[in-house]
């Protein structure tokens, strides 16, 4: 019995979307993770969530309908399509401005777990970390601390006008002979508009979401023959 319950704990999937809602260039999506491994084969509910994706933004909700990240796709000028592209790198510094109020923004990687008095040996030859982890950080003056972007989440989603535009790009890690490389023209001027439109009622309907008895109904289709 145990190893049959196994056996179909492994056929069904780990999660279903309960809700979900696309309008205004906004797709939303609200989930439940359920755990089949259970005593007596009933499944019970490990986690609730609600995703929200637009062209600039992208967040993620918890079951306390806490926004646990909020993302910002820094997208350039349009191009003869209309269409907008992101034109940022990883090491870059930018500023962003909040009706009117000016954040330094950067990606703040996860410090070493080395210890900074001891010689440690160099690494090998050939390592490569595939993962970035760390996380996005602001600042208003070089000499204030990094604070995490969380800080600014509803500003963001209150704010009548957001802009960004670069301050300075890491070449120390980038090539700048490689074309794909190079800032834009007129990097150190151009302001370029981040829209935000429609991102409170996102986070509105999330919030209703992950709080709505919805999210513990089991679809028929996952219950067991």
């Amino acid at each position: 019995m145990l190893a049959q319950q196994e056996a179909l704990a492994q056929q069904r999937p780990d999660s279903f979307d309960f809700a979900t809602e696309r309008s205004n260039g906004w797709d939303l999506k609200a989930t439940t993770q359920v755990n089949w491994r259970q005593p007596g084969g009933l499944p019970t509910v490990t986690q609730i969530g609600c995703r929200g994706e637009s062209p600039q933004f992208s967040f993620e909700m918890d079951s306390a309908g806490t926004l646990t990240s909020l993302r910002i796709s820094f997208l350039g000028s349009p191009d003869e399509d209309g269409e907008r592209e992101q034109i940022t790198l990883l090491g870059d510094r930018l500023w962003l401005y909040i009706d009117g109020e000016r954040w330094e923004y950067a990606n703040i990687p996860l410090p070493s777990r080395q210890f900074s008095n001891l010689p440690y040996p160099e690494s090998k030859p050939g390592e490569i970390i595939l993962i970035w982890r760390g996380h996005q950080a602001v600042r208003r003056t070089e000499s204030e601390p990094w604070r995490h972007v969380s800080r600014l989440y509803e500003r963001l989603i209150a704010a009548r006008k957001i802009a960004w535009s670069f301050k300075s790009r890491n070449w120390k890690d980038v090539d700048s002979s490689v074309p794909e490389n190079r800032l834009p023209e007129g990097w150190n001027r151009v302001r370029y508009p981040v829209d935000n439109r429609g991102l409170g009622d996102a986070v509105t309907w999330c919030e209703r979401q992950v709080a709505s008895k919805a999210a513990f109904v089991l679809p028929d289709t996952l219950k067991a023959p």
